[in-house]
């Protein structure tokens, strides 16, 4: 399934459909981006409960800052580069008090990599329940 804030009938939409995709057309942020708030709303209603996230960094700090997350898993590499691209793009956290805590449920090796499992944890209403 491909969420897009096009209309389903966009000619973008109908090529993608055409080669197999399911289109599911949910109100745009206005910045050209799909609302997280509503894709999950639509997904719900057709029975979705379970979503696995794979859109980089923005759309990974998106989905935390909305509280939509229940569980991450993060791997890492034994490899140092001293530079790169985040993970997880700037909550605008400045204090480790603001910080979104994760629950650390699974930490194994696959292959060469590490992968950690955990569930977040919502903010404490002090914070105000958000990032």
């Amino acid at each position: 399934t491909i969420a897009t804030c096009q209309p389903e009938d966009s000619p973008r939409a109908l090529e993608l459909a055409r080669a197999g995709a399911k289109i599911l057309s949910v109100p745009g942020r206005g910045d050209g981006r799909v609302a997280a708030t509503h894709l999950m709303t639509a997904l719900s209603e057709k029975g979705v409960n379970v979503v696995l996230c794979e859109g980089g960094s923005s759309v990974a700090a998106g989905l935390l800052a909305e509280g939509m997350v229940d569980e991450i898993a993060v791997f890492v590499a034994p490899k140092l580069l001293g530079a790169g691209l985040p993970p997880i793009a700037d909550l605008g956290l400045a204090r480790m008090a603001q910080a979104l805590p994760v629950e650390v449920r699974e930490c194994v090796s696959v292959g060469h990599d590490i992968l950690i499992r955990g569930l977040v944890r919502p903010l404490p209403i002090e914070n105000g329940g958000k990032p």
